[in-house]
């Protein structure tokens, strides 16, 4: 009442205008700033940093535990692919963002739930200088989880820089990023007791196991327009280094259970430990205002596990990328192949075509060819717990895809079809297999925001997939997001509220098992069905003016605490209602 009353007071007074600020963000793979709209309340209570469109995720427990996509994705391994179910957390040179702000500007976001649930962000930008910005990121995420041995602690910093020279012809950009992500692992419930009233007494798989890991990298591009004429560069030249290294141990003492195989490499307690690092260095020809662009780029690797395995290779790929207008279509393709080294036999190619625009309704197509080689731990371990050698060809892709945007409706569609050769996944020994059967995969996905009667909204996300090999690929058919909310100002203007319900909806698939000691997942012996029901969320947002904005949210109303049926993976069950609150600050230094 005190908080209300005083927005109120506040909404009659002067209010400070501050129309002034410009903050705009560039993001990877694009080349001009937009406007960033930090003031926005849409999904602002969806806190979890992952997640596509707002789709649902099989998540392992609270926030900071291991996740995995409902959508079949495209197999393309990095370093950090030994890192595996953590890898939706990481922040990644293909995370890094760049800015231009016109005041100093920091943000700062903060959620808090059960058991010690809290996520914490600030960002910091300023420019210093005419076409110079740095900016600062720092992220924390702990949490002590429902269950034993359930403890995340996870460290995540980034700084970014960004500077262009008074006449616009120099250009230089670099990033630096850490992840220190730390997890216990109890390698699920062991059996689910639901005369418990505590689920922290519940028997676990695992007892003293832990992962530690860590992502670090840094990147510096510098590029420079060599023939200028009027308002057209004819030439620019750029060059680009990159470092990414990515290290884990797995820790678990050897007990009398028979969760996982035991080789006994170190015979008194397991620590096991690997690291892969990639040294990048890219140069690219850039011609006509960056819409034909060439370049070599050669990769160095070094792969370590155990003092068993200990291998350094390298790999020469030809880019090629390409936009611009034909017919009067705009048109777009890119193009990496593997000339020489371990990635020889890759290839990444994709294209775009805009097509006729009826009635308002554009229509693109887009086709996507992918041939990846598997990472080197996905085909050697040398592990107390797996040891095994693999030899695999490349994991094939390509796909047809047809975009449908009705920007005056507010709708976007894709209908796709997907065929998938040498596919690689887990089977249920936790052994990595390479599938030789050739399949394909139909989908459509559809996002749409309705607005009515003037404060009332309805926001869609619906993903449906028919995947061929379910048996190998147990993923669900049909998963959606739907958000129904109020949304008014009030008090004059000063605070915006919204209030309503999010739903998520998992149909029914076999699932994945999770494996601690790789962090992957594989296919599950268990019969027994996941999914096949839906998350309740209701939700209030506030924003004050553009300084605040705050969201109180109870998750899964509808659900008891830690019931079987809640499993989104295979002996790991989500909470049910849990209470969370959240805020974001924006402060002008």
């Amino acid at each position: 009442m005190i908080f209300l009353s005083s927005i109120a007071v506040y909404g009659q007074e002067v209010r400070f205008r501050d129309d002034t600020i410009s903050i705009q963000v560039l993001k990877k793979g694009e080349q001009n700033f937009k406007k960033l709209d930090y003031t926005s309340m849409e999904s602002f209570q969806q806190y979890r940093p992952f997640g596509r469109n707002r789709l649902p995720m099989a998540r392992s427990g609270n926030i900071g535990l291991p996740v995995h996509s409902y959508r079949i994705n495209y197999q393309d391994w990095d370093v950090n692919a030994n890192l595996g179910g953590y890898q939706a957390y990481l922040m990644s040179k293909d995370s890094m963002k760049f800015y231009q702000a016109s005041r100093p500007i920091t943000f700062m976001n903060y959620a808090n739930g059960s058991s010690s649930e809290q996520l914490f962000e600030i960002m910091h930008t300023q420019n210093l200088g005419e076409g110079l910005n740095v900016s600062l990121n720092y992220r924390r995420i702990v949490s002590e989880g429902f269950f034993q041995n359930q403890l995340t602690s996870h460290t995540q910093f980034n700084a970014t820089f960004y500077v262009k020279s008074r006449d616009q012809r120099f250009l230089s950009k670099a990033y630096y990023f850490i992840n220190n992500l730390k997890s216990q692992e109890n390698g699920g419930v062991e059996v689910f007791d639901n005369t418990e009233d505590n689920s922290i007494l519940l028997r676990v798989n695992l007892n003293t196991a832990q992962n530690k890991s860590r992502s670090t990298g840094f990147g510096v591009e510098n590029s420079y327009d060599l023939i200028v004429d009027s308002n057209q560069v004819f030439l620019n030249i750029s060059h680009e280094i990159g470092f990414n290294r990515s290290y884990r141990i797995f820790k678990d003492q050897f007990e009398d259970n028979s969760f996982h195989s035991n080789f006994f490499i170190d015979t008194t307690r397991t620590a096991d430990s690997s690291y892969a690092e990639v040294f990048s260095n890219q140069l690219m020809l850039n011609f006509f205002n960056k819409e034909l662009n060439v370049g070599f780029r050669n990769e160095q690797y070094h792969h370590f596990q155990n003092f068993l395995l200990n291998r350094n290779f390298q790999s020469n790929y030809l880019v090629f990328h390409s936009k611009g207008e034909v017919f009067n279509r705009q048109i777009e393709a890119y193009l990496e192949k593997g000339v020489s080294g371990f990635h020889e036999d890759e290839l990444d190619f994709s294209s775009r075509i805009e097509l006729t625009k009826w009635n308002k309704i554009n229509f693109s197509l887009a086709a996507l060819v992918r041939n990846k080689q598997a990472d080197l731990f996905i085909q050697s371990q040398r592990t107390n717990h797996h040891f095994f050698d693999r030899d695999f060809e490349t994991s094939n892709q390509s796909a047809l895809l047809f975009h449908v945007l009705a920007d005056h409706l507010n709708l976007t569609t894709t209908f796709g079809v997907e065929t998938y050769e040498n596919y690689i996944f887990y089977n249920s020994q936790i052994e990595p297999t390479q599938l030789a059967s050739r399949f394909s995969v139909l989908s459509a996905d559809v996002k749409h925001k309705l607005h009515f009667f003037r404060y009332l909204n309805f926001n869609n996300s619906i993903r449906y997939q028919s995947i061929e090999e379910k048996e190998f690929i147990p993923l669900p058919s049909l998963y959606s997001f739907h958000s129904f909310y109020f949304d008014k100002a009030v008090f004059g203007g000063a605070l915006q509220l919204q209030f309503g319900l999010d739903y998520y909806y998992i149909g029914e698939y076999s699932g994945f098992a999770y494996s601690p000691s790789l962090t992957q997942f594989y296919l599950s012996e268990t019969e027994e069905k996941l999914g096949g029901n839906g998350q309740l969320d209701f939700f209030i947002n506030f924003r004050i003016e553009k300084a605040a904005r705050v969201f109180i949210k109870m998750e899964n109303i509808l659900n008891e605490e830690f019931t079987p049926e809640s499993m989104r993976i295979q002996n790991y069950s989500i909470p049910g209602r849990v209470l969370k609150v959240g805020f974001s600050w924006r402060m002008i230094n």
